[in-house]
């Protein structure tokens, strides 16, 4: 949404914003992501089947600006910080320095109405599984180009908490209260990256991308540490955008999984590209997009195993 931001720059403007649709589908085998159909596991150590669904989302911003257009302050969609693939609703300020510094915090505030949904007890077998809020609070801070150089950092906090926590609970073999207390999901999670932007001409760019996560979760099994990697390939005109994102991952757990029996470690690799097209057929303020993503997570607990595709076209209006 980077789009949104440059749009925002435009003089004698107090408040600007924009609209994204995104409609598409996608296709994710998982064992874990919550799904509305919720067809009983038989094992745990089953492969996952595939499920496809309709994408249907909505993204905006409203941006008031004022101090000579340097500063604004916002409300509406917020990336998601770092460590997952998902937008957030939230307010936030962003200021422009005089040395070519942009800041950008936003605050995402614990609204049950855009609690994502977990389940209950993911390991329940033979049973329907039962769904329940995840809710959300934290904050992102975003410093780009630093003092007008290539140079660009971003700090993510979360605090989440499941609201009905059972994991463990409907185990064949009943678990210890100190097992089932390594599974407790909530908890904190402190996400840096740096990226540094290389210009190869006018109009292409190579962006590489140092990340890493830090999860302190109330359950010693869901505790981690995950460095990761990214490099994006960014071509720019005035009429037609197009990039490509390789990113990947390592995430380490700090305690035995006492449902598994072992110290999970996960791999994660995803492939993003988009192609846009600025104000086509002569559509002020319109761009027009094909996004396509895939995602593929192997952990040593096959339980955990990933993958996922969606493809969809956006429709975004600035303003």
């Amino acid at each position: 949404m980077a789009q949104a931001e440059e749009h925002a720059d435009a003089e004698d403007v107090a408040i600007s914003g924009y609209l994204y649709l995104l409609l598409g589908g996608s296709e994710t085998k998982s064992l874990t992501e919550v799904s509305d159909h919720r067809t009983p596991i038989q094992s745990l150590n089953q492969a996952a089947k595939a499920e496809r669904t309709e994408v249907a989302a909505l993204f905006w911003e409203v941006s008031y600006f004022f101090n000579k257009d340097q500063t604004a302050v916002y409300l509406g969609s917020i990336p998601g910080l770092i460590s997952d693939r998902s937008s957030y609703f939230g307010i936030g300020i962003k200021q422009r320095f005089e040395n070519g510094t942009d800041v950008n915090v936003g605050l995402i505030p614990p609204l049950s109405l855009f609690n994502r949904q977990v389940w209950q007890d993911p390991y329940q077998l033979k049973r329907k599984r039962q769904k329940t809020d995840l809710e959300t609070a934290g904050v992102r801070l975003a410093v780009e180009t630093l003092m007008g150089s290539p140079w660009s950092f971003y700090y993510g906090y979360t605090h989440e908490k499941v609201s009905q926590e059972r994991s463990g609970e409907s185990a064949l073999e009943p678990l210890e209260r100190s097992a089932r207390a390594a599974l407790k999901r909530s908890g904190d999670q402190h996400s840096v990256e740096v990226d540094y932007v290389v210009p190869l001409s006018e109009s292409f760019f190579i962006v590489p991308r140092l990340q890493f996560i830090r999860a302190n979760a109330q359950g010693k099994a869901f505790r981690y540490d995950r460095a990761g990697s990214a490099v994006t390939l960014l071509y720019q005109q005035d009429t037609l955008e197009f990039d490509v994102t390789v990113n990947y991952s390592v995430a380490r757990f700090e305690e035995r999984h006492p449902v598994f029996n072992r110290v999970r470690k996960d791999e994660g690799v995803s492939v993003q590209s988009e192609l846009a097209f600025i104000e086509p057929f002569g559509w002020k303020s319109v761009r027009v997009s094909g996004l396509f993503q895939l995602y593929a997570k192997h952990s040593n607990i096959r339980f955990y195993n990933e993958e996922s595709i969606l493809a969809g076209i956006g429709l975004s209006y600035f303003y």
